[in-house]
Parts: C-alpha cells; structure tokens; sequence
C-alpha cells in the first residue's frame, strides 16, 4: 500500500537542449503505508530498523490464508488453531521464517470505512482481523520466525487495553510488517521474501518495499542469474582494485 501522495509537485526544470531535469521532496510517517514495525517500537533495547541484521530481510515465507474464515468479518482473527492447522497441511514452520497471514483485507484499501472500520479519526473505533496474543505467544515459544506481517492496519488486535502481540514478538526481536499488498499471489510455502525498509538510524518503523521470488519461476531464475552476475562484477573490481594498488 503506497503512501499518501506527495502534495508538492515535482520540480521540472528544462535544460541542456532537448533534456530534463526533476527533483522532488519526500517526508513520511515512520508507520504508515506499507511499513516495517522494528523491535524496538514496543520493547526497549531491542532492534531499531538499522539494526536488523539482513539475513532476517531476505527470509522464506509462510503463508497461512485465513480469508475464507475471515470473509468480511473484521472480528476474526488468527489463532493458534489457526497455526496447527497449517501445519497439519504444510508441515512445521521453518527456523528463520517470515510468517505473512492474508486476511484479503486488503481489497478494502483504500476506502477508510471499510479497511479501518470506521471514517473518523478515532482508535476506539478501529476494526480489522489480526493476530491474537495467544497465537504470538505459542509462535515465540514454539518456533523461531524472524518477522510477522499481515494485509491489515496492524499485527495486534484493535480497541485491545494491551499491544499484547507486538509486544510478545517485539520481546524476541521479530518484526511486524502492516499494510502487506498481494498475499493472495503467495504460495503457503516456497516463496522468498524481500523485506527492503528505508534504512533509518534508530527509527522504531520505516515504509517498506516487499517483494517475492517464487522458487522455480523463471523470475526467480532471472533473478538468481541477476545476482550472480552482481557478485562477479563485485569481485572482479576488488581484484582489479588490489591489482593496481599492488603496481
């Protein structure tokens, strides 16, 4: 989910004959749109955004759909029963996973009425799915995920007296992503997940570029090729720069 708009158009400046010439200013909630939730939003002395190490960015996914159960019902949300299900279907969730739940909420963005429950500025009145404290606590007690993220406002349970679920995950160094697009493209398992937050020195969240390679796919091939040939180029220029230093 994109960002509000700039309301600042682009500066074009025309020169050098038939070029031009753009540039433009951005300013951004740290957790709005499409954002990463580090650590360190709800639990001191964890991980800040800067902090987060990348092999936790570039992770394996596991996908639970509970659309069907949800079905516009903002009040339903994903249990630990939820989770043993899934894992009846696809086997244990894996060591160093991102757990991404698809509510198909979002096909109400952005219409704020129905994504948030409410058309008022008010938090009391907020309904969507999310993920309950229970089932936080069986995923911190019972495997080792890297993240959360989900196609809702938020990874906790609205109008709640307390961020039981941020907490919980936070505690343990696991991220929340929000506002997640496109989860119904995922498989429940063999997809990789590019996490790609802006890389803001001690921000508690950041907005959030997230994409996926799917494993067999002929993008995921390319891609592969792609970074391979990075690598080569990579080692190539330090070869040739210690060359020259060395003559």
């Amino acid at each position: 989910f994109s960002q509000q708009q700039n309301r600042k158009p682009p500066a074009l400046v025309s020169c050098c004959l038939d070029a031009r010439y753009q540039k433009d200013e951005f300013s951004a909630a740290t957790h709005g749109g499409t954002h990463l939730d580090a650590p360190c939003h709800f639990a001191k002395g964890r991980w800040c955004v800067s902090d987060i190490p990348l092999p936790h960015l570039v992770v394996p996914a596991a996908v639970v759909d509970i659309s069907s159960q949800v079905d516009g019902n903002p009040d339903v949300h994903l249990t630990t029963d939820h989770l043993l299900e899934w894992e009846e279907q696809h086997g244990q969730i894996r060591d160093g996973s991102l757990l991404l739940v698809y509510t198909g909420w979002s096909m109400y963005w952005p219409n704020p009425l129905n994504y948030t429950g409410t058309d008022v500025r008010d938090k009391n009145q907020l309904k969507f799915p999310s993920i309950t404290g229970d089932a936080a606590k069986w995923l911190v007690s019972n495997r080792k995920i890297v993240g959360v993220g989900l196609d809702t406002m938020s990874i906790d349970i609205p109008n709640g007296t307390y961020p039981d679920t941020h907490v919980t995950l936070m505690k343990k160094n696991i991220y929340g992503l929000e506002n997640v697009n496109n989860l119904h493209l995922l498989p429940a398992t063999g997809a990789t997940v590019y996490v790609m937050p802006m890389k803001l020195k001690g921000a508690s969240g950041a907005p959030c570029r997230i994409f996926a390679q799917l494993s067999g796919s002929s993008v995921s091939s390319s891609a592969e090729y792609s970074m391979c040939s990075l690598y080569c180029m990579f080692f190539i220029t330090v070869i040739v720069g210690f060359i020259m230093v060395r003559t």
